[in-house]
């Protein structure tokens, strides 16, 4: 049995950046204002932000659960606000179909928020063909720790030997590799090398289902489907 993790953001749908940047820069102001710290909010803010809670509960004695809720709370206010404004980086229905029908299971590992996730999935009409969603507010800590991938392939029965991540960004591969499964990162907006840096097995510069399954059945990735 072959599971595949995406990614969801940057992988399967594009939203607005900048409204990303804003919520992020808004959660790193309220740090500052509340708990007097400083936190960059670039990427990898997820990260960071783990480090920089933990930091804070270690000082102040708080739960980090209630700092992380307060922060998630913020940012989930910009993602509900332009969950209309995003676009499928593919023909989505047609791969998962595909994939299914085949016999591929499929799960979502994405760092946004569960109801943004299940909105967009609704709205693209999808969500009947996925295994399990697992977001930002299922598991404390982000990537590139390991823990989300290891949970879904645990959850679905999966062995980490048949299962591959799919995602954008060299944080995804990073995560795939230090979960142990394979990884395909798409070059939408990092380079092969970037991302085969951080542990991509292959670079796909497009998402379809034709390819993914000449991938697979020619074993370039997996071994045992």
């Amino acid at each position: 049995m072959l599971l595949i993790i995406f990614d969801l953001d940057g992988t399967l749908i594009e939203t607005d950046f900048r409204n990303l940047k804003e919520a992020r820069r808004k959660a790193a102001n309220f740090l500052r204002e509340k708990y007097g710290v400083d936190i960059s909010p670039s990427p990898p803010f997820f990260m960071k932000l783990f480090n920089t809670i933990k930091e804070i509960s270690r000082r102040t004695g708080t739960d980090g659960a209630i700092i992380r809720r307060q922060i998630y709370k913020i940012i989930e206010e910009y993602e509900l606000k332009n969950v209309e404004k995003f676009r499928p980086l593919a023909d989505l229905r047609a791969l998962f179909k595909c994939l299914r029908e085949r016999g591929i299971r499929i799960a979502i590992l994405t760092s946004n928020s569960r109801k943004f996730a299940e909105t967009v999935l609704d709205k693209l009409g999808i969500k009947k063909y996925i295994d399990l969603v697992l977001t930002r507010d299922d598991i404390e800590r982000p990537k590139p720790f390991p823990d989300g991938i290891l949970e879904i392939c645990k959850r679905l029965g999966v062995k980490k030997e048949n299962t591959i991540m799919i995602g954008d960004t060299p944080i995804d591969m990073e995560t795939a590799k230090n979960a142990g499964v394979r990884a395909i990162g798409l070059s939408f907006h990092y380079t092969e090398e970037e991302l085969k840096k951080k542990g991509a097995d292959l670079v796909l510069n497009k998402l379809n289902c034709k390819e993914l399954l000449n991938v697979i059945c020619n074993k370039v990735i997996i071994n045992d489907t």
